[in-house]
């Protein structure tokens, strides 16, 4: 409505929406990490904003810790619907639903200089016969540096005792975003930050300009068209400038653009005569050639030579 009651032109609301568009991602990038937690402050958050590439994943495996049971495990980083980290499913008991092991709204976050311990609290409680059965299952991720976005992973250990703290899974997953060399810890994502910013104020800075100028243009000048730009004919001339650049430029890389030199210097210039030859001759002597049996004594402007007289030589 707003860009309606202005009459913006279609450029000036392209702009404008592509800054929109920049401002939100700037503005929200990390709104992104889904987990969330009393624990998760803004600085653990932002530790947090180099696992983003992970959201997008969901890792299946087999469990290696437990020898009585076979359990199928899907694991999410921060993006399942239902706020679900780990999911056990028991093959044994198709008709059993899954287990919720951490969800990711009770989040906690430990970084060192290449590892991250995430620990996922509020899943499944455990049953009544169980040693944790007034405990609900939490889930520990240890990710580990590695060369790959996403390597192994794999439960390590399912730990029961009479507190909350010894009742939990332990899993390890591999991936290259939180080594220290490839740029996984918060400066990548305050980088990317300052940047966008960048971008965001230098489109502002174009989108006043242009608006400006414009309505100024259309108003004040009553300007048509692409008179209407602000400071036209120095744009036009400065496009003029860039393209005569771009045919010189083209015409130095051009293949074409260089003389071919014949080896043999006497064929050149036999053709070079050829082609002076072959010009029409529309020019006459400025003297009349004169035969051998002339008297030089003879005045030629007393009796000058008529059209027929052999003296005249047509050229």
């Amino acid at each position: 409505l707003l860009l309606n009651r202005f009459e913006c032109p279609g450029m000036i609301r392209g702009v404008l929406i592509i800054c929109l568009f920049i401002a939100i991602d700037a503005a929200g990038g990390d709104e992104r990490i889904m987990c969330s937690g009393p624990s998760l402050d803004a600085d653990r958050r932002e530790q947090m904003s180099s696992l983003i590439p992970l959201q997008t994943y969901a890792f299946k495996f087999k469990s290696q810790s437990s020898k009585d049971h076979d359990y199928d495990y899907t694991l999410h980083i921060c993006n399942h619907q239902d706020k679900t980290v780990v999911l056990q499913e028991d093959p044994s008991k198709p008709n059993s639903p899954p287990i919720t092991i951490g969800r990711h709204n009770e989040t906690r976050v430990i970084k060192g200089v290449d590892w991250m311990q995430l620990e996922f609290r509020g899943g499944d409680r455990y049953p009544e016969d169980d040693e944790c059965a007034a405990f609900r299952r939490t889930a520990v991720i240890m990710i580990k540096c590695s060369n790959s976005l996403h390597g192994k992973v794999y439960d390590v250990l399912d730990s029961r005792g009479k507190s909350e703290d010894n009742c939990y899974y332990l899993f390890e997953l591999e991936t290259n975003l939180v080594c220290q060399s490839t740029g996984g810890d918060s400066s990548r994502s305050g980088g990317h930050s300052i940047f966008w910013l960048l971008v965001l104020l230098l489109l502002i800075g174009v989108l006043a300009y242009l608006s400006i100028g414009i309505m100024y243009n259309r108003h004040v000048h009553d300007a048509k068209g692409w008179q209407q730009l602000p400071n036209s004919d120095f744009w036009s001339s400065v496009g003029s400038k860039i393209g005569y650049q771009c045919e010189q430029l083209r015409d130095r890389l051009s293949p074409s653009s260089s003389p071919s030199v014949s080896a043999d210097r006497g064929g050149l210039f036999s053709s070079r005569a050829a082609a002076a030859s072959s010009r029409p001759n529309n020019y006459t002597h400025l003297h009349t050639p004169v035969p051998c049996d002339f008297d030089p004594e003879e005045n030629p402007f007393e009796n000058p030579p008529k059209p027929n007289d052999e003296r005249l030589l047509a050229i």
